[in-house]
Protein backbone atom coordinates (compact mmCIF):
# COMPACT_ATOMS: atom_id res chain seq x y z
CA UNK A 1 0.00 0.00 0.00
CA UNK A 2 2.80 2.37 0.85
CA UNK A 3 4.38 1.83 -2.56
CA UNK A 4 1.06 2.45 -4.32
CA UNK A 5 0.57 5.64 -2.30
CA UNK A 6 4.07 6.79 -3.17
CA UNK A 7 3.43 6.19 -6.88
CA UNK A 8 0.12 8.05 -6.70
CA UNK A 9 1.84 10.99 -4.97
CA UNK A 10 4.53 11.10 -7.67
CA UNK A 11 1.91 11.01 -10.42
CA UNK A 12 -0.08 13.76 -8.72
CA UNK A 13 3.04 15.94 -8.41
CA UNK A 14 3.75 15.51 -12.13
CA UNK A 15 0.18 16.41 -13.03
CA UNK A 16 0.22 19.45 -10.74
CA UNK A 17 3.52 20.55 -12.23
CA UNK A 18 2.16 20.26 -15.78
CA UNK A 19 -1.03 22.05 -14.81
CA UNK A 20 0.91 24.92 -13.23
CA UNK A 21 3.19 25.24 -16.25
CA UNK A 22 0.17 25.49 -18.54
CA UNK A 23 -1.91 27.78 -16.31
CA UNK A 24 0.58 29.73 -14.25
CA UNK A 25 -0.05 33.42 -13.60
CA UNK A 26 3.17 35.19 -14.69
CA UNK A 27 2.76 37.66 -11.82
CA UNK A 28 2.82 34.80 -9.28
CA UNK A 29 5.23 32.12 -10.51
CA UNK A 30 5.17 28.87 -8.56
CA UNK A 31 1.90 29.76 -6.81
CA UNK A 32 -1.25 27.64 -6.87
CA UNK A 33 -3.48 28.34 -9.83
CA UNK A 34 -7.01 29.63 -9.48
CA UNK A 35 -8.31 26.15 -10.37
CA UNK A 36 -6.23 24.56 -7.60
CA UNK A 37 -7.54 27.08 -5.07
CA UNK A 38 -11.09 26.39 -6.22
CA UNK A 39 -10.62 22.62 -5.84
CA UNK A 40 -9.23 23.11 -2.33
CA UNK A 41 -12.11 25.40 -1.35
CA UNK A 42 -14.64 22.87 -2.65
CA UNK A 43 -12.90 20.08 -0.73
CA UNK A 44 -12.88 22.13 2.49
CA UNK A 45 -16.56 22.90 2.04
CA UNK A 46 -17.44 19.24 1.46
CA UNK A 47 -15.37 18.14 4.45
CA UNK A 48 -16.94 20.78 6.68
CA UNK A 49 -20.42 19.70 5.62
CA UNK A 50 -19.57 16.04 6.32
CA UNK A 51 -18.26 16.91 9.79
CA UNK A 52 -21.36 19.00 10.55
CA UNK A 53 -23.59 16.13 9.42
CA UNK A 54 -21.69 13.79 11.75
CA UNK A 55 -21.99 16.24 14.64
CA UNK A 56 -25.73 16.56 13.98
CA UNK A 57 -26.05 12.79 14.08
CA UNK A 58 -24.09 12.65 17.34
CA UNK A 59 -26.26 15.37 18.87
CA UNK A 60 -29.29 13.29 17.93
CA UNK A 61 -27.82 10.20 19.61
CA UNK A 62 -26.58 12.19 22.63
CA UNK A 63 -29.03 15.10 23.13
CA UNK A 64 -27.15 16.27 26.22
CA UNK A 65 -24.39 17.69 23.97
CA UNK A 66 -26.73 19.66 21.70
CA UNK A 67 -26.73 22.98 23.56
CA UNK A 68 -22.96 23.14 24.10
CA UNK A 69 -22.30 22.00 20.55
CA UNK A 70 -24.72 24.52 19.09
CA UNK A 71 -23.23 27.43 21.08
CA UNK A 72 -19.70 26.41 20.11
CA UNK A 73 -20.61 26.20 16.44
CA UNK A 74 -22.40 29.57 16.54
CA UNK A 75 -19.32 31.21 18.11
CA UNK A 76 -17.41 29.99 15.05
CA UNK A 77 -20.01 31.14 12.53
CA UNK A 78 -21.40 27.68 11.84
CA UNK A 79 -24.58 25.78 12.56
CA UNK A 80 -25.81 22.23 12.45
CA UNK A 81 -27.60 21.21 9.24
CA UNK A 82 -31.41 21.53 9.17
CA UNK A 83 -33.39 18.77 10.86
CA UNK A 84 -30.91 18.67 13.73
CA UNK A 85 -31.63 17.07 17.07
CA UNK A 86 -33.26 19.06 19.81
CA UNK A 87 -35.23 21.36 17.48
CA UNK A 88 -38.20 19.10 16.84
CA UNK A 89 -37.42 19.13 13.12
Amino acid sequence: QEEALSKADEKLEKLVSRHREANEDPDFPGEETLQEKLFKAEAYEANTEAVLQTLAQLSHEFPEIYDVLNVTLQKNGMQLPQGRAGTGQ
